[in-house]
């Protein structure tokens, strides 16, 4: 059986630069995911990726 819907999918890698901090390595997304630009957040040493799917469907693995 085929399964119902449209099937998008993200794969990111996250690497640290010389003076230790994050950054995205490589990405690789397709609809209806999309990424925003990433963002490294000073306050928090993290690197900040924002995932949005704009269907009302439900994300599985």
């Amino acid at each position: 059986m085929k399964p119902l819907g449209i099937q998008g999918g993200v794969r990111l890698g996250c690497r640290t630069d010389l003076h230790g901090l994050p950054y995205l390595s490589h990405q690789r997304f397709s609809p209806p995911v999309h990424l925003s630009k990433p963002y490294f957040d000073e306050d928090t040493g993290s690197l900040l990726i924002n995932l949005s799917c704009p269907t009302a469907g439900l994300l599985v693995r």
